[in-house]
């Protein structure tokens, strides 16, 4: 273990000039960068919040304003193939969407044209008047920056959808939204000659129909191999820049620095962007865990997902079916801010990744990314859908997860009905065996256990299969039957014979949900 000083870490900091004063901890991303400047002009990037999206916007700005002393030890200065880079200086028009106030649809209008007129300022650039709007001033200020600077103009728009994202509950005011900035950015179609650089960042991918229906040209790097780690820590860069915050970590909590390492990797790591991709790391929670030298929900936290929550319900979708999506790529893009695909949102929003990809079907499998998004948004689900909250509960699922490990299921039976009573009246109004099985569903994802829904065999469709690593659990649901009917339903159909000959004991189970009690009436289990 190393007792030296540890380096800062960049917590807060987006700005790349103030991340390489302090002297914070910075992973390269220099390689990346330089090979867009080089090899192209025009881009798109979507990826989820605190990704890291605004501090490479801020490095591409030093890029552009010359600032070769603040690249001291990174690619882009000292690496052999990047030395061609002249750093020349080339005025830059950076506008973050997320700062600029929204209130109401005339607030915005002005924020962004004064947004404009402050850049102009900076340049010393006068715009004629009357200006119309930001797409006119926008369109001025590029045109005068060459004429003054003889060189073209980097664009560089950061959350380019924030001021969307922020009103996607009110469609009337985010369509107004919408064809605002789609007016906007068009400009910088019209003005490709006199651009240099054009790089959108953003969480959301809307087509080309809606928001970017006058910007069809920039390249889209969202879902491509090559750039699937520009944004986030891969396991290399983690332990070249970040080791010794490990070695810290694995100190203070008296493991190794090994298991610290397998630790990380399954509470923060598993985003994937493209098909082939690397696998990186939430770079906000990795610095929050260091920071606070504890494991926690860190990027859930700063965010929860009110709106995803009430459209989920809107739109009545079946939740249990989220660690086993499989969907193509149409799927993970949406149309337009009046129809907000459910999936897209959850996937582009980082709540699902890209978890395989089946080349001959072109179908990717989508799942959680790790442990902290697991736990944290099936602990919003739960509470969505059944008004309480697996924090209100956690006693009683550790008990939970005691029973079913130790085979006493009279005692998880009863336990499942004490939770199920706790439950608001409120939520039963319209409850269904979907619904049921939704919260049993939900509790087994808190307890860490992967279910199989509506798992097909050669007679029929179970409805629910548990694999440990000593036995399997199999149940079968009825509403205002029997439990017996139940069992008898998975014997008769033989439900359990894939599972036979795989040395593990084989647990059937039966329940009847009544919806009179609103709750689990009856259940039978028998062993195989």
């Amino acid at each position: 273990m190393q007792d030296f000083k540890l380096q800062d870490l960049p917590i807060g900091i987006q700005d790349f000039d103030k991340l390489r004063e302090k002297n914070c901890v910075y992973v390269d991303k220099t390689e990346h960068l330089h090979r867009l400047i080089t090899t192209g002009a025009s881009y798109f990037l979507s990826r989820p919040r605190r990704f890291g999206k605004s501090l490479m916007i801020s490095t591409l700005e030093m890029i552009f304003k010359g600032r070769k002393d603040l690249f001291e030890n990174t690619w882009i200065l000292n690496n052999p193939n990047a030395q061609n880079y002249d750093w020349k200086e080339y005025p830059v028009i950076r506008i973050d969407m997320g700062k600029i106030a929204r209130e109401n649809l005339e607030e915005f209008k002005t924020a962004l044209l004064n947004r404009v007129l402050e850049i102009a300022d900076e340049y010393q650039v006068n715009l004629r008047k009357p200006l119309i709007d930001a797409a006119d001033a926008v369109d001025q200020l590029i045109s005068e920056l060459v004429k003054l600077k003889k060189v073209r103009v980097a664009v560089l728009i950061d959350e380019y959808d924030k001021p969307i994202l922020d009103n996607i509950l009110n469609e009337k005011k985010a369509e107004e939204i919408r064809d605002i900035l789609r007016n906007f950015y068009t400009i910088f179609k019209s003005q490709d000659g006199n651009l240099k650089f054009l790089m959108l960042t953003g969480v959301t991918k809307f087509s080309k129909v809606s928001i970017f229906s006058g910007l069809n040209h920039p390249d889209d790097l969202t879902m491509t191999d090559m750039n699937s780690d520009l944004l986030g820590y891969t396991q290399a860069e983690l332990e070249k820049s970040l080791m010794p915050r490990v070695e810290s970590l694995a100190k203070k909590l008296g493991t190794s620095v090994q298991e610290q390492l397998e630790q990380i990797k399954l509470w923060y790591n598993g985003y994937c962007f493209s098909a082939e991709g690397i696998s990186v790391y939430n770079p906000f929670s990795v610095l929050r865990l260091f920071q606070h030298q504890h494991y926690k929900d860190y990027w859930f936290e700063t965010g929860t997902p009110t709106f995803l929550m009430k459209l989920l319900k809107a739109e009545a979708f079946d939740i249990r079916m989220l660690n086993q999506l499989r969907v193509t790529d149409d799927a993970l893009n949406m149309s337009d801010v009046s129809k907000m695909e459910f999936i897209a949102l959850l996937y582009q929003t980082g709540y699902l990744t890209i978890k395989s990809y089946d080349r001959e079907n072109l179908v990717y499998g989508l799942n959680y990314p790790n442990l902290e998004v697991k736990t944290a948004f099936s602990n919003s689900l739960l509470k969505t859908f059944s008004g309480t909250s697996a924090a209100e509960h956690a006693g009683l699922f550790v008990d939970i997860g005691r029973a079913i490990k130790s085979g006493d299921y009279d005692s998880f039976f009863e336990m499942l009905q004490s939770f199920i009573a706790s439950i608001p009246y409120t939520q039963f109004v319209r409850m269904q065996e979907r619904d049921f099985q939704t919260v049993l569903f939900l509790i087994f994802t808190l307890l860490g256990y992967r279910m199989g829904l509506e798992v097909y065999t050669s007679r029929g469709r179970l409805d629910a299969v548990i694999e440990f690593k000593d036995q399997f659990l199999i149940f079968e649901y009825k509403v205002n039957e029997s439990a017996q009917k139940a069992m008898d339903q998975i014997k008769n159909k033989k439900y359990f014979q894939p599972y036979l000959n795989k040395n593990k004991k084989i647990h059937l189970f039966g329940i009847n949900f009544s919806t009179e009690e609103k709750n689990i009436d009856a259940w039978v289990h028998e062993e195989i």
